[in-house]
């Protein structure tokens, strides 16, 4: 019994050392994608990027935790056909099951994303996790700039701008899976990170909103960390207010979500109004000098009347400039209908824009940095 228990057991392993071969082996005969850039071109509909990881010995295989990379573009009216060029082209076949992100140029994605984000919808290969960007500049810019910075490269390059948001609050999660189903759905609004780049740096820059699968603009970092807050991801997030015992200082501030905000609505006069109330702590991150509870509550006060500004102006520019729904108060209003009729009778649409809010912001202050007189 105890030999067929051992005779069994190896039987069991051997497969699993083969399969390790066999991949070792495959990996050999793939160039394994990091990033996909998509711009426009003056001799074809699209200019396809494809950004490989590999490693400094070029007889090794590529990974996509390797050191260097290369970069490969193509003139193309599709996605598939600019792929099976540079697989034509290239001496190893293209692989994107380890794609972390997709960038289109401001200029592309103003005139439509739709055919290119089903195209990979229906590549078995992408990954419903993949970030989608946004640059201001072409997608060509943003590898070239990666490739001059001489730092050491890997898919983990572009984790700074798929987790800034828990980093500094000034950015969004977008994965692909959520913005394939934004765009195709009449009541959703796509929402994109977005990034600036100069010659020296790739940033950050907010978030990009979109009308349909057209790019219409993007909000700064700021109006981004107001969006976070409202609709409860805002992790934690460093500002700055004015410091209301010297006009001429600042007090830094460390915030985080103290409990979830409240976002209600309900018609007036056949007009939306919105209520949001925002709950955070606060931690002092210099160190002014104090005179007790009295300074606490200013502080605490100027700290309200910030974020309750900023979150106010943030609501006017996607209420009354771009007319976007993006916190979806429209599904909270339609839930109070008795039949979707009903709502659909509303024309949100048209009376989103003249919405009305009042925002109420709730903040603690922490008191345990501060020093005493």
């Amino acid at each position: 019994m105890k030999k067929i228990c051992i005779l069994s057991l190896i039987i069991l392993i051997i497969p699993l050392f083969l399969t390790g071969c066999y991949d070792s082996v495959s990996i050999e005969n793939y160039y394994y994608v990091v990033a996909i850039g998509i711009d426009t071109s003056e001799t074809a509909n699209i200019k396809l990027s494809i950004q490989i990881a590999t490693t400094s010995d070029s007889g090794s295989s590529s990974s996509s935790q390797s050191t260097e990379s290369k970069v490969y573009s193509v003139d193309c009216d599709t996605i598939n056909v600019g792929l099976n060029i540079l697989n034509n082209y290239l001496s190893k076949q293209i692989n994107l099951s380890h794609c972390s992100s997709v960038i289109f140029s401001e200029e592309i994605a103003s005139k439509g994303v739709k055919e290119y984000i089903n195209t990979l919808a229906n590549n078995p290969e992408i990954r419903p996790t993949v970030n989608i960007i946004i640059s201001s500049s072409k997608a060509t810019d943003v590898f070239e700039n990666i490739t001059k910075s001489g730092v050491n490269f890997s898919s983990r390059y572009y984790e700074f701008l798929i987790n800034s948001d828990v980093q500094t609050g000034y950015a969004v999660k977008s994965n692909f899976n959520k913005f394939f189903y934004s765009i195709n759905h009449e009541t959703e609004t796509a929402i994109a990170n977005y990034i600036t780049v100069n010659d020296t740096l790739i940033q950050s820059d907010g978030m990009s909103l979109f009308k349909g699968d057209k790019f219409v603009t993007h909000l700064t970092p700021l109006e981004t960390m107001s969006y976070l807050m409202v609709t409860n991801q805002l992790q934690e997030t460093t500002i700055s207010i004015q410091n209301p015992f010297d006009n001429n200082s600042s007090i830094d501030i460390l915030i985080e979500k103290q409990k979830n905000s409240e976002n209600k609505i309900k018609l007036i006069n056949g007009k939306p109004f919105i209520i949001t109330n925002v709950y955070v702590n606060g931690k002092i991150q210099n160190l002014p000098t104090f005179n007790g509870a009295e300074s606490t509550d200013v502080i605490n006060n100027e700290l309200n009347n910030y974020l309750t500004n900023l979150i106010e102006n943030y609501y006017y520019n996607i209420i009354k400039k771009y007319n976007l729904d993006i916190v979806e108060l429209s599904d909270k209003l339609c839930s109070q209908f008795l039949t979707t009729k009903g709502f659909q009778n509303l024309n949100w649409n048209e009376i989103y824009k003249d919405s009305f809010y009042k925002v109420n912001v709730e903040s603690t202050i922490s008191t345990s940095l501060y020093t005493k007189e």
